[in-house]
């Protein structure tokens, strides 16, 4: 009898058929190769190595879902490794099943992936690595085989970032979540299978060493996500991971303009937004984007005169390898930026030789945010109008 298999849509449909055949697997391999040698596929053991380590592709085969490793966690029975790749879970889980139950099990994505473990006792056995919402719907239907990609891979630090590799590798720019990651790089600091070259994060940890440990979290980051999450949030994290670890609060970052108010006009600061004053926050990449923000304040319905408006400027993340000079550039430089640049920016715009900024609108000063500059004044808004701007290795008011 021929497999029940829509070969128009490479889908079988699991309310029918309880096994996998090899007539699926020639599909499988027919629609999904495993021969590509590109980058876009993790079949090439050279690309593996690079991206990996010790990892190395098998082939493609028929498994029996009893073959893969079993553990008990809170008394239930779970595959070994079930949720490795991710802290959040998959948020797509009923959409994946649903897809699979209405639609049928397609044969041209990518197998589940599963790692071939040689125990010390020589016993083998067979974890899974990527595709456990499928697995979970698959064994939910009374299946009692895969199609699965198998990998050797030796290490099971190797393992852990193969998992997050593999689930990274079908998300689109933007859409692997931050947390995911963090609970990959916590996995691997647990496990000392990061190389930090003899530095030991804690708080007698040097500056220098903080930045040497960054950039090489940072690398790992890079490897694991793939270059797939915001560059801003790749900074926080590798912060947040080095203060955590440390105990020490190396810089701080800030979400949003309502983030840098929230700060302000807490008690320790006591800056709020009154009659007389409205501190607006602002993240210029250039002066340009000073400008535009004074432009804003004029155009609000609500501008008075008898307002002191004054922009202070922040980073919203600074980077975690380069904390010191990520932040001067987009503060101290676009200050003295904006102060060669306004007369002529007001002038080109409205047209006067004349015409000056509006007395009441000022670029104010910044957040401090990096303690090796800050530490002197960490509660306070650093004002541009002091000459200990020129000092950058000392900034304070």
């Amino acid at each position: 009898m021929a497999a029940a298999v829509r070969l128009e849509e490479s889908a079988v449909d699991i309310n029918i058929v309880k096994e996998f055949t090899q007539e699926h697997l020639d599909i499988s391999l027919r629609e999904c190769p495993n021969k590509e040698k590109g980058k876009s596929k993790l079949y090439n053991n050279d690309v593996l190595r690079e991206r990996i380590g010790d990892v190395k592709y098998i082939d493609r085969k028929l498994i029996n879902i009893s073959d893969l490793a079993m553990h008990t966690v809170n008394g239930e029975d779970a595959f070994v490794n079930m949720q490795v790749a991710r802290q959040s879970g998959n948020s797509q889980q009923s959409n994946i099943n649903t897809d699979i139950l209405e639609c049928g099990f397609d044969l041209s994505q990518d197998p589940i992936a599963v790692r071939v473990k040689e125990l010390k006792n020589g016993k083998i056995i067979i974890e899974i690595l990527e595709g456990r919402t499928r697995l979970v719907t698959l064994k939910s239907r009374n299946i009692t085989n895969i199609i699965a990609d198998m990998y050797r891979i030796p290490n099971d630090a190797d393992a852990i970032r193969a998992a997050q590799i593999f689930n990274t590798q079908k998300k689109p720019f933007g859409q692997v979540k931050v947390v995911d990651i963090r609970h990959t790089m916590n996995l691997l600091l647990e496990k000392d299978a990061i190389d930090l070259d003899k530095v030991v994060i804690d708080k007698k940890m040097s500056d220098e060493d903080m930045q040497k440990v960054a950039n090489i979290l940072m690398d790992e980051v890079e490897k694991i996500s793939m270059g797939r999450i915001q560059p801003q949030d790749k900074d926080k994290l590798v912060t947040d991971i080095i203060e955590d670890s440390s105990g020490v609060e190396w810089s701080r970052g800030f979400n949003s303009p309502a983030d840098v108010l929230a700060l302000l006009s807490s008690k320790e600061w006591n800056c709020p937004n009154t009659n007389d004053i409205e501190y607006v926050p602002i993240t210029p990449d250039n002066p340009a984007m000073v400008f535009s923000t004074v432009l804003a304040i004029l155009g609000k319905a609500s501008y008075s005169e008898k307002v002191q408006y004054r922009m202070v400027s922040y980073v919203k993340a600074p980077k975690a390898d380069a904390l010191e000079t990520s932040w001067v550039g987009k503060t101290l430089n676009i200050k003295k930026q904006y102060d060669k640049k306004e007369k002529e920016l007001l002038q080109n715009f409205f047209g006067y030789d004349t015409f000056k900024a509006p007395p009441n609108i000022q670029l104010f000063g910044a957040m401090p945010q990096i303690k090796s500059l800050h530490k002197d004044c960490w509660n306070e808004i650093i004002r541009y109008d002091q000459t200990a701007w020129e000092k950058v290795n000392n900034i304070h008011r």
